[in-house]
């Protein structure tokens, strides 16, 4: 099954904004759902969350606000049912940094899934400029990582490391298909990548904040960066959308290794793409639990 990428679904979304035409990108989604998202994967998704609905109603009572938990169950029901429309949950704030959670304040900013620097373009516009101590950003991808590593070079983006390789639990290497901004990681191919560990990369940095949206590798991610998500507190925004099984086994993970700190769901588009987890240590956020 081939899926349309989180990014040229808001680009034709931010398009038909611009048009006042909102009504025809509803449809325009369904089309792409109804087409790649066939039955058969709904039933799988349902068969799946029917039977975690414990686990389910765990991660909804820890969940730190209304919007978080509307979020989250309409985007369950939509992905296993198609029944209702998601536009009424879509966040129009800015991916990974939402102003109504959290402010971004001298951060050392890790980027998993880098690609050609968008995030790295939102978090410097998040952080007034050049108010950040440091960028960490990894691509695996290379034609992706030139592309990146021009747009740093070119926008003279200073404090700013690049790492042309994945992340994951250790130092491996992994098949890839696709290009672009559609790649996704196999069992075996002719593309490969390297991977390495945060744990093992930046075991001698100071780390405020997490990105990753790596089209499946949140998991193995987050266990490779445990040392430091444990012992320095990032704030974490990870990509839950790429398997049905990250939609529980990330929040249950997270909460059930981080005390004092909130936790948050947030949906970008008008489909399943880009529904991010937010972890945000009880210090670093802006609104309190209710």
């Amino acid at each position: 099954m081939k899926r349309v990428n989180g990014r040229i679904m808001r680009y034709i979304l931010n398009i038909l904004k611009r048009l006042k035409i909102d009504g025809v990108a509803w449809y325009i989604y369904v089309f792409y759902w109804q087409r790649l998202f066939p039955d058969k994967e709904m039933k799988k998704e349902n068969e799946y969350y029917s039977k975690n609905v414990e686990e389910i109603e765990r991660i909804l009572v820890n969940l730190g606000d209304e919007k978080s938990r509307e979020t989250y169950t309409t985007m369950i029901d939509f992905r296993t049912k198609r029944r209702k429309s998601v536009k009424r949950i879509v966040d129009k704030g800015d991916q990974y940094f939402p102003h109504d959670i959290l402010r971004l304040k001298d951060e050392s900013f890790v980027d998993c899934g880098a690609y050609t620097g968008d995030t790295i373009e939102s978090f410097i516009n998040n952080s007034l400029g050049k108010c950040y101590r440091s960028i960490y950003a990894f691509e695996p991808v290379h034609l992706n990582y030139i592309k990146l590593k021009e747009y740093v070079n070119s926008n003279n983006i200073e404090r700013c490391e690049l790492y042309e390789m994945g992340t994951s639990d250790r130092e491996d290497v992994q098949f890839f298909s696709g290009e672009g901004n559609d790649v996704k990681l196999t069992e075996k191919g002719v593309n490969k990548i390297a991977v390495n560990s945060l744990d093992n990369v930046l075991a001698n940095n100071r780390i405020s904040f997490i990105k990753m949206d790596i089209e499946g590798a949140e998991t193995d991610t987050l266990i490779g960066a445990k040392n430091i998500i444990v012992m320095q507190r990032p704030i974490l925004a990870v990509c839950i959308y790429h398997k049905k099984e990250d939609m529980i086994n990330i929040p249950l993970m997270l909460m059930d290794w981080l005390k004092d700190y909130g936790f948050y769901v947030r949906h970008y588009t008008l489909d399943w793409c880009d529904t991010v987890f937010y972890a945000i240590p009880n210090e670093r956020r802006v609104i309190r639990k209710v």
